[in-house]
């Protein structure tokens, strides 16, 4: 009887052991609710202009919950604005992502206000579109820049430069590097507590395959996540002058996973959002192929 007991414990608790280990704990331990106000995709340019999968992203985005579209823009064409529409129609919120230096700027660009009005006109035309927020990404220095406590106050006079520009015709947000959500990083120039008067929302980019070692951050994606936006609070004793708008990722590019792991791992992400008290999540994916996604968020 003694014997039987055990053996039956110890199959219970192998087949959990084998369940916990080849979901890497993702499902089993974080379990998003995925009640967050803010929910975004992002959009290149070259979907904006393709209307068959934009009016697919649509309709599946409506039936799962998906109110925000952060969409590209490089320039202004016909397609473009005729597209818009059909995303306005469908009551989806109209972000527009605006690369103020690409790659990172340089001591030339950074100071040179001639530069900064060259690509105000994409925010002033993204304005004239609709658009209730104005997302700059690549708002910092190449990463090869030397170290200098100087950098951030430089970035920040673009950033100041833009905010009075847009004054109170759109939101701003700006996205910043996960390290920024640490610590000043001294080499890009990002350093939250100097930017806050100046933005609305910032847009941590705390994706887990960018933070060293990926292996284990692609194990634990609810804890470098969590961590990161609590960090970030820690700057602010936990006031936050502005909103959160944490960026997550679908897969992890440097470490191979199965469907039912991504699930997990996606999960674990916007669980992690979620408990820390951040205001929303956007979904980033560069080829914008969001059916993992939408699975996800139909079987909520």
């Amino acid at each position: 009887m003694l014997v039987r007991r055990y053996k039956t414990i110890l199959f219970l608790w192998l087949l959990c052991a084998s369940t916990v280990f080849a979901e890497g704990g993702y499902q089993l331990q974080h379990r998003a609710k995925f009640n967050s106000n803010v929910k975004g995709i992002y959009i290149t340019q070259e979907t904006m202009e393709d209307r068959d999968y934009l009016e697919y992203l649509i309709q599946r985005s409506r039936e799962c919950g998906i109110n925000t579209f952060i969409i590209d823009l490089n320039r202004v064409t016909k397609t473009y604005e005729k597209n818009l529409i059909l995303v306005r129609n469908a009551g989806i919120r109209y972000v527009a992502r605006v690369v103020v230096f690409p790659l990172g700027g340089n001591k030339q660009n950074v100071s040179s206000e001639a530069y900064w009005t060259a690509r105000f006109r994409l925010v002033d035309a993204a304005i004239r579109l609709g658009a209730e927020e104005i997302q700059l990404d690549y708002i910092r220095y190449e990463a090869s820049t030397k170290p200098s406590a100087k950098n951030k106050h430089d970035v920040h006079k673009v950033i100041k430069w833009f905010k009075q520009q847009i004054g109170t015709r759109a939101k701003l947000q700006v996205d910043v590097f996960g390290e920024a959500a640490f610590r000043e990083s001294t080499s890009i120039g990002q350093h939250l507590p100097t930017f806050a008067e100046s933005v609305d929302v910032v847009c941590p980019m705390l994706y887990p395959s960018h933070f060293e070692p990926y292996q284990e951050h692609a194990r634990k994606p609810y804890d470098i996540v969590y961590k990161a936006i609590s960090s970030l609070q820690g700057q602010f004793k936990r006031r936050t002058p502005f909103r959160v708008y944490v960026y997550v990722e679908l897969s992890n590019y440097r470490h191979k996973m199965s469907e039912e792991l991504l699930v997990g791992y996606f999960h674990s992400q916007v669980k992690a959002v979620e408990d820390a008290g951040a205001d929303g999540w956007y979904v980033w994916s560069a080829g914008n192929k969001y059916d993992r996604l939408f699975s996800i968020l139909s079987k909520k």
